[in-house]
């Protein structure tokens, strides 16, 4: 039963994880309920049919499987954080300032007919990393203290039209600038580093780390 709901957390599945974990649960209680009911005697035959919790019981029991109740507990708790996730992002702080600036070059005009420029897509990386956060190093994404979350902002002259999020966590010492758009890469640097160019000069930190980030700047992973 818990293979059902054992799925890595991905940017593909994010948003639907507890759905298809509930689904998949939903199958496989149906599935070892009619393995059930083929065995001969089975003791769902003196329930009713009006006793369905009971025949499923009595069929998870038969074949040694967990509580349906436990699991369902459990994606209820998901559930739950993806609500606090999301009223986190909306709640978040919102900046002037363009967080990885992308270099100078005018952005293309459609022309002729036809519906010009397809519009970019979006992956919902930033719910993805506060999850991670909430269920891999225990940080309370909804405690100011924890994670501190700042939504940078775009122009008219950049490609990018989603803006970066600048996600700060003081308990790993890690500060992390993220883009829902696709295409757009996610930086992870160390708290120290990223005060001490801030220090220095904030707006020249900034505008430099969009034209010179290969050259200068050592994304590291979590942890």
């Amino acid at each position: 039963m818990s293979e059902a709901i054992d799925k890595p957390l991905t940017l593909e599945n994010t948003d639907t994880y507890v759905d298809d974990a509930l689904g998949a649960v939903i199958n496989l209680v149906e599935d070892v309920v009619a393995e059930y009911d083929a065995q001969p005697g089975a003791e769902w035959q003196q329930l009713g049919e009006a006793n369905g919790k009971e025949h499923e019981d009595a069929a998870l029991e038969y074949f040694g499987l967990e509580d349906v109740e436990g699991i369902l507990r459990y994606l209820e708790g998901k559930a739950s954080q993806f609500a606090v996730i999301g009223q986190v992002i909306a709640q978040a702080n919102k900046s002037s300032d363009v967080f990885v600036p992308s270099d100078s070059a005018p952005v293309p005009q459609a022309t002729g007919s036809g519906t010009g420029m397809e519009k970019k897509g979006k992956q919902p990386k930033l719910e993805n990393l506060l999850f991670v956060l909430m269920n891999d190093f225990g940080i309370d994404p909804d405690d100011p203290e924890a994670v501190s979350i700042v939504r940078g902002s775009v122009n008219t002259n950049m490609m990018r039209e989603e803006p970066y999020y600048q996600v700060t966590v003081p308990g790993i010492d890690k500060v992390i600038l993220v883009c829902q758009e696709y295409g757009n890469a996610t930086f992870v640097f160390n708290g120290e580093w990223v005060r001490e160019q801030v220090n220095s000069n904030q707006e020249e930190f900034y505008s430099q780390f969009g034209k010179c980030a290969k050259r200068w700047i050592q994304p590291t992973e979590i942890g």
